[in-house]
């Protein structure tokens, strides 16, 4: 009644996964206009931000600092001046010389991306902004 959304996903000890339970509950929610998604740090991660930006929602999400393994410390911004970036970021499963010097990201197969299987040549493209 107050425009709050609640999911819950019940998963057992052996399948435990906050990022498929997030990303579940993004794929099943019927919310269609002004969504804004707002997770804590643990959520950063590239399959999230495509599953809400194919919703056409908005997110906020507090990621790791940039001196950590983040998503954040390997897009080439520094410590120093105001942090305030809009990142254009193509994902990739294929490793080429090519793909190595532009802004390409590799996605290995351990990591899951729904929208690129595995083995597959396709690329795609996420928009965000690092503040």
């Amino acid at each position: 009644m107050n425009r709050s959304y609640l999911d819950v996903e019940v998963q057992n000890w052996a399948d435990y996964s906050e990022f498929y339970a997030c990303k579940q509950m993004i794929d099943r929610s019927r919310l269609e206009e002004k969504v804004i998604l707002i997770a804590d740090r643990g959520y950063e991660n590239y399959n999230i931000f495509a599953h809400v930006e194919e919703k056409n929602w908005e997110y906020l999400i507090r990621v790791k600092d940039i001196a950590s393994n983040g998503i954040v410390s390997g897009l080439g911004i520094t410590e120093k001046g105001t942090l305030d970036k809009n990142v254009s970021l193509t994902l990739t499963r294929t490793q080429t010389k090519a793909k190595k010097t532009e802004d390409y990201k590799f996605m290995p197969t351990c990591q899951g991306f729904d929208y690129i299987p595995i083995g597959s040549k396709k690329e795609y493209t996420l928009h965000f902004r690092v503040v």
